[in-house]
């Protein structure tokens, strides 16, 4: 597949927001944002069309513009026609998916973090909900099980079925 969106500066005064963009950006998803962008970086431009109205990005540009931004680089799409441009604003955040591979998820967060003693901070930096992490529950073995723990099982060769205790 090629790609025909071209890359651009773009002082951020001459960009303007869609009128009519049907996705809500609370105060607490652009702080989140604003977080992300002070964390990692601006690496998901911001799209737009060919009057600088933005096409995807909405989040984004209210972030950056609070964080004082000048230029960005921006995606030109306007190469899209008008309803291609509609389309697009829609499905965009409509793809947007809030399931996860909880396995892969938590394995993530486990290689970032290095405890889960603080789950306020780590819920609010990934804007993840509790339910998305587990939290692994440390409860005692029950005396029947610790009693296990001492006894020795064979260990068995899978060639000569030599059998020997560790």
């Amino acid at each position: 597949m090629l790609i025909k969106n071209k890359l651009k500066i773009v002082d951020m005064a001459d960009i303007k927001p869609y009128s009519k963009n049907a996705k809500i950006h609370s105060p607490e998803q652009i702080e989140l944002i604003k977080k992300s962008l002070e964390t990692n970086e601006y690496y998901s431009p911001i799209c737009v069309d060919s009057e600088n109205v933005i096409v995807i990005g909405h989040g984004r540009y209210e972030a950056l513009k609070q964080m004082n931004g000048k230029e960005i680089e921006v995606v030109d799409l306007s190469y899209l026609k008008p309803k291609e441009i509609k389309k697009l604003r829609i499905l965009d955040n409509k793809i947007v998916s809030d399931e996860w591979d909880k396995d892969l998820l938590q394995a993530e967060i486990e290689s970032i973090y290095s405890g889960l003693d603080d789950m306020d901070s780590i819920t609010a930096e990934l804007n993840l909900a509790y339910e998305d992490i587990t939290i692994p529950d440390f409860e005692p073995a029950t005396e029947e099980e610790q009693g296990k723990l001492d006894q020795k099982e064979p260990t068995v060769c899978p060639d000569c079925g030599h059998e020997w205790i560790k």
